[in-house]
């Protein structure tokens, strides 16, 4: 009885998979590729692939590497730790565009009352919904704070005031997250590559 064999065009995916893996450990950050699961001699290839401008010599180099990848022992672990990072990546993406709506949604809001009302002078300004909704679903949320430079944004349109509602909405969730992880007893893990800037 005949071995079955893929097909061709299935081979040619599974090549395209590994030189597609070759290519996104060339464009890695530095710092990460002393995590990457590979031998030394692999590492170097990225590393020295790394080190090349965009071009045919760094393309060449993510050919090598493919071709290394299809030999090692380590290509599904490589496989799945890539694929880890770019979850993780999606992950943080998706957290900052949901701080962008809430922060939206705060300015909105604040933006709407002060167009429609005209506080009397040295009166507070009114409490904004969608900030004590989120105060209580983050305890450590400075609301006073948050409120405080939404009313400057709705008033002055300044763009620090966009930005520190963003900060401290993010610095309540983190806040949130870590208290998260140490009661299950974890350990928090490190905010590589940071958040985007508003």
């Amino acid at each position: 009885m005949d071995t079955l064999q893929p097909s061709r065009s299935a081979q040619r995916r599974w090549a395209r998979s590994i030189l597609d893996l070759a290519e996104a450990l060339l464009a890695l950050p530095a710092a990460a590729l002393r995590d990457l699961p590979a031998a030394a001699e692999l590492k170097a290839l990225v590393a020295a692939g790394q080190a090349m401008k965009p071009g045919a010599a760094r393309r060449r180099q993510a050919k090598t590497v493919a071709s290394l990848l299809r030999a090692s022992d380590d290509l599904e672990g490589i496989a799945l730790w890539q694929a880890q990072r770019q979850g993780h990546r999606r992950e943080a993406a998706l957290a900052f565009q949901e701080l962008e709506r809430q922060r939206n949604a705060i300015l909105a809001e604040a933006y709407g009352i002060a167009r429609h009302q005209t506080p009397e002078r040295g009166a507070p300004a009114p409490a904004l919904a969608s900030v004590q909704e989120l105060a209580s679903q983050l305890p450590s949320l400075d609301a006073r704070a948050v409120e405080q430079a939404a009313w400057r944004h709705a008033r002055t349109g300044h763009p620090s005031a966009r930005r520190q509602v963003l900060q401290l909405l993010r610095a309540a969730h983190e806040r949130l997250r870590l208290a998260a992880a140490a009661g299950a007893g974890e350990e928090p893990p490190g905010c590589a590559g940071g958040t985007p800037a508003a």
